[in-house]
């Protein structure tokens, strides 16, 4: 956080994404799909903390009377505000649940990337997408893999060996192509603010020391033509083929870091073999 001084009142602002709380969220990503001089404004009040109160009545009097040509300049300082438009870096994960339609759906219990090896080779199918072409069916579809209602039976596997503390319902064809129907009804801030916690995490997994082998050009790689949409899924297969966990159904309910753990102590065992071939 960041203090500044405007007519001699001291606003405290974020400095990065993570400082962001929901509001200030839907109201960075509202900016980022439609960047009008009044969706600047009322993201620049937001990022202010100036709020419909009598106490904050002082300091909204002092900069609703400044120039608006003015505000707009301050929201464009690169200094103060230039990371909202830089690459989101946000690695919290604030919207932990939406509603629609009266339905109350939830996310992962922990982070957004706490999904299966299918959910998590699905879900960045679909964020590649989206980055590539900007369709909202694809931002629709990773909404509906990774928010889901509760599973009424859930306590069932509580004291079972796999649990892991999810209390959504399974992922299911049939429900997943309902509940991507209905969130196309969602407003698009909301869609780009779950977007950016997607695309936050997935670059803080991929730039994990422990991903290195995996991900060596995870920069330059991400969102090229080059890039086989489906390579996640080929590899889920390699896998399977192997039989060491099992048929390709059983791999892909496997747990994503222990997957991605097991491809990285391949590419070591290779590496070594390479390397002592050479000598």
């Amino acid at each position: 956080m960041k203090d500044i001084e405007i007519n001699n009142f001291t606003f405290t602002v974020p400095t990065n994404y993570n400082e962001l709380t929901l509001g200030q969220l839907k109201a960075v990503s509202r900016l980022m799909v439609n960047n009008t001089p009044n969706n600047q404004l009322r993201c620049l009040y937001k990022l202010l903390g100036l709020r419909m109160r009598w106490s904050c009545r002082k300091r909204w009097y002092e900069v609703r009377k400044l120039p608006a040509i003015w505000l707009h300049t301050l929201l464009a300082d690169r200094t103060l505000f230039g990371w909202i438009f830089d690459k989101a870096k946000l690695t919290d994960y604030p919207i932990r649940k939406i509603k629609v339609r009266a339905i109350t759906y939830y996310g992962p219990p922990d982070k957004i990337l706490n999904l299966n090896v299918n959910e998590i080779t699905l879900g960045y199918q679909l964020f590649r997408n989206y980055t590539q072409t900007q369709e909202t069916e694809w931002i629709d579809k990773l909404l509906a893999l990774i928010y889901r209602p509760i599973n009424p039976f859930y306590w069932l596997g509580i004291f079972g060996e796999n649990y892991n503390g999810d209390k959504r319902l399974p992922l299911n064809d049939f429900f997943f192509t309902l509940r991507t129907k209905r969130f196309k009804k969602l407003s698009i801030d909301i869609k780009t603010a779950i977007f950016l916690q997607f695309a936050g995490a997935w670059e803080e997994f991929q730039n994990r020391e422990d991903n290195k082998l995996l991900f060596p050009k995870a920069e330059a790689a991400a969102g090229t033509d080059a890039e086989d949409p489906f390579m996640w899924q080929k590899v889920v297969m390699s896998v399977a083929e192997k039989q060491v966990f099992g048929n390709v159904s059983q791999v892909g309910k496997m747990d994503k870091d222990y997957f991605f753990m097991y491809l990285v102590k391949n590419i070591e065992d290779y590496i070594r073999q390479k390397d002592a071939m050479k000598r």
